[in-house]
């Protein structure tokens, strides 16, 4: 009796090829779920730190007690608006700020800027 040779693949062959493939797959999609997360934090961050350096500008600009209240409600307000849940605060002491923004992304962010106005 003799055998002929086999050609084509068993299904056993064709499984195995398809879970790796799959693997391969899925790892390559949660490297790029992650890089999002990556990019979408360098973004937030990029940001919060444009508003830090806006409101050290507009304390620099306004020099009066009522002039900086008003100034740290509009930067607030504007912190909502480009940062997820974001607010922040400032400190200044003789000619020194010390100026601090919060955003919630998977968990609470912070930044802070220190500078003479």
């Amino acid at each position: 009796m003799s055998h002929s040779p086999s050609y084509g693949f068993t299904l056993l062959e064709v499984l195995i090829a398809w879970s790796i493939l799959s693997g391969i797959l899925l790892s390559v999609l949660f490297l790029q779920i992650d890089e999002v997360r990556h990019i979408r934090h360098a973004y937030y961050y990029s940001v919060a730190t444009v508003q830090l350096r806006s409101l050290i500008e507009r304390l620099r600009a306004n020099q009066t007690s009522v002039a900086r209240e008003r100034e740290w409600r509009d930067w607030n307000n504007e912190n909502k608006g480009v940062l997820p849940q974001g607010e922040g605060n400032y400190r200044c002491e003789r000619r020194i700020c010390h100026v601090t923004v919060h955003w919630r992304e998977r968990k609470i962010q912070t930044l802070s800027l220190v500078a003479a106005v």
